[in-house]
């Protein structure tokens, strides 16, 4: 439950997803951990083969929207 910065974050799911030999799921919880923005979650879709979903806990329609959007635009 730290709070860690955007760079912080994608830097803990990066990690991850280099060392394990399984799919990752990102878990955004805002209300608990740092909120994970669009750019970051874009940034490990596109440089992570392991991140393969999300899920997200900020019930916030309109940002679900525009991850989707963000990461469709750069496939």
């Amino acid at each position: 439950y730290y709070r860690l910065s955007s760079d912080g974050v994608y830097s803990y799911f990066k990690q991850i997803a280099d060392r394990v030999r399984v799919d990752v799921t990102l878990y955004n919880i805002p209300m608990f951990a740092s909120p994970i923005d669009v750019d970051t979650i874009t940034r490990l879709a596109l440089e992570c083969p392991r991140v393969v979903g999300i899920k997200d806990s900020s019930g916030d329609l309109p940002f679900m929207m525009r991850m989707i959007a963000a990461i469709r635009s750069q496939r």
